[in-house]
């Protein structure tokens, strides 16, 4: 996941965000990612209008509408790409989608694996 510490939203806030390419996390209160996303070329303001849609009233995502307190965000050019990888490692530790991403079906390609199952003793799926 994204290393950097999360921020709370604040509506005031938001014009802080950069209106950029990048990668973003959108976490609880309690600090436990809900979704995993990515401002491409097509996102309206980059990063602050993804982040911000989020927290808006017109959220699509059950999840995040109800349970979104705070979000981290790190810019890239390399959006796609680090995307897939912020999913492998989440999925990796968890053995499953963010609730966020599973709740639109936001599914990207087959994710690959970084690590020997210690169970299975086989790559992890």
């Amino acid at each position: 996941m994204l290393r950097k510490p999360w921020q709370p939203f604040e509506p005031a806030g938001l014009g802080a965000i950069p209106a950029t390419l990048g990668v973003y996390e959108i976490g609880d209160a309690g600090g436990r990612t809900l979704y995993i996303g990515y401002a491409g070329g097509r996102s309206l303001f980059g990063l602050r209008g993804e982040v911000a849609r989020h927290f808006g009233p017109d959220n699509p995502n059950p999840i995040t509408r109800e349970r979104a307190a705070c979000f981290r965000y790190e810019v890239t050019l390399s959006y796609l790409s680090r995307w897939y990888e912020l999913l492998t490692l989440y999925y990796e530790a968890n053995y499953d989608l963010p609730p966020g991403n599973r709740a639109v079906g936001d599914l990207p390609p087959k994710l690959g694996r970084f690590h020997v199952s210690p169970v299975t003793g086989r790559w992890q799926p």
